[in-house]
C-alpha cells in the first residue's frame, strides 16, 4: 500500500477529526493574516503621524464640540510645550443627491496653516482664503474627484449643522492643497470655523 494511500484512508476514518483539523488550521492562518495586517496598519500609522502635534477630543464622540470659550482655549495654550493652536470642528455636510457625509473640519485658518506646514498652497491662495470668511481650501484629490476649481462654490446640506430655514451651506473654493505627508489627507474642506460660530450665534443654523 502506498504511503499517499494509507494517509487518505486514515483521514477518511474519521471524517470529523479531518474537518476539526481543517477547520483548526484555517482558523490559524485567517488569525495570523488579520492580526499580522492589523499590527503593520498600526504601525504604518504610528510612522505616519506628526510627533510634534497632538489632538484633544470629546471623550463623547466625535461629533461631541468642546468648549470654545477663551478660558478652556487659553487652558490648553497655557501647558507647557503648546506653541500653536486651531480647531477642527466636523461638519458633516453631505454633497446633493448623496447620504454620507465626507470630511470638512472648521478650523482657524491662519493657526492651521502655520501648524501644518506639509499643507502646500500657493501664497495668493492663502491670501484669498485668509479674507473671505465663507472661503475654504480643499485638497488636491477632493478637486479632481468633484471637478472643482479655485473660484467654484461647494454646496453642501448641513446634517450636524443645519439652517434653520433648510437651505444648503456654501464655500467658496479660495485654494486647492496639496500634502507632502499621509498624517494629512488631500480629500478634506477647511472653512473658517468662525462662519459657522456666527451662523449658530445669529440663530441662522443650529445643531
Amino acid at each position: 500500500m502506498s504511503l499517499t494511500r494509507l494517509v487518505w484512508r486514515n483521514l477518511l476514518a474519521h471524517p470529523v477529526r479531518m474537518l476539526l483539523t481543517v477547520l483548526a488550521v484555517m482558523v490559524g492562518i485567517f488569525l495570523y493574516c488579520f492580526l499580522t495586517s492589523i499590527v503593520g496598519s498600526l504601525d504604518a500609522a504610528v510612522k505616519a503621524a506628526a510627533g510634534n502635534r497632538i489632538v484633544v477630543a470629546s471623550a463623547v464622540s466625535l461629533f461631541q464640540s468642546l468648549p470654545t470659550s477663551g478660558a478652556y482655549l487659553d487652558g490648553i495654550r497655557e501647558v507647557e510645550g503648546v506653541e500653536a493652536l486651531t480647531r477642527f470642528t466636523w461638519f458633516g455636510g453631505v454633497y446633493a443627491g448623496e447620504n454620507a457625509p465626507s470630511p470638512q473640519f472648521g478650523v482657524d485658518p491662519a493657526a492651521l496653516l502655520d501648524i501644518y506646514p506639509e499643507l502646500h498652497l500657493a501664497p495668493e491662495q492663502a491670501k484669498a482664503w485668509l479674507e473671505d470668511k465663507k472661503g475654504g481650501i480643499i485638497g488636491r484629490l477632493l478637486a479632481e474627484q468633484r471637478d472643482l476649481e479655485v473660484g467654484d462654490q461647494v454646496v453642501l446640506k448641513g446634517t450636524i449643522y443645519p439652517h434653520v430655514d433648510g437651505s444648503p451651506w456654501t464655500f467658496n473654493v479660495r485654494g486647492i492643497y496639496s500634502s507632502t505627508k499621509a498624517n494629512l489627507d488631500e480629500v478634506t474642506l477647511h472653512f473658517h470655523w468662525s462662519y459657522l460660530d456666527d451662523a449658530l450665534a445669529a440663530a441662522e443654523a443650529y445643531g
